[in-house]
């Protein structure tokens, strides 16, 4: 398992505990908007003021920030790793044609994962679309978020 492997199941255990949080706060206001008013309006209130229901509560909204900036950095740090790397590799010669260069894996550990060989993913895909297949509940949750809280600041960095 890779980092991005470890960062995706950190990323699907901590957003499942800000659903079940966000869907706990939303059920208790169903519950007082009932008892305020005995009519369909007071329902048309509440999905007027949060029209996609609990998946867009801040919990949910703060784990998605969260590991889309980890992910950046992550991403940077690879990048500028293997830019290093890059730098500091030795021009190949005509007598390297035909060796191969990678190393194989001693580790015993020949499961494939979601992102077995890759150093730098979007945030979009770690963040959403891998979570189709296995975790469609949670697809099916970060469909409703209409837009991604991250920006940039005034130097151009995440936010």
């Amino acid at each position: 398992m890779n980092k991005l492997d470890i960062l995706f199941n950190r990323y699907t255990a901590e957003l499942r505990g800000a659903l079940a949080a966000a869907r706990a706060w939303w059920e208790a206001l169903e519950a007082r908007e009932r008892e305020n008013a005995a009519t369909q309006e007071s329902d048309f209130d509440l999905e007027h003021r949060w029209p996609f229901g609990y998946y867009t509560h801040p919990y949910v909204l703060g784990v998605c920030h969260k590991y889309h900036l980890l992910l950046e950095a992550m991403n940077e740090a690879s990048e500028a790793s293997a830019a290093e790397a890059q730098v500091e590799a030795p021009a190949a010669q005509d007598t390297d044609w035909g060796e191969d260069d990678v190393e194989p894996d001693t580790t015993g550990d020949d499961e494939e994962t979601a992102f077995t060989d890759m150093d730098v993913v979007e945030p979009s895909v770690l963040l959403i679309d891998a979570l189709h297949g296995d975790q469609e509940d949670l697809a099916d949750a970060v469909t409703w978020i209409v837009y991604w809280p991250v920006g940039v600041d005034e130097h151009d960095r995440l936010i």
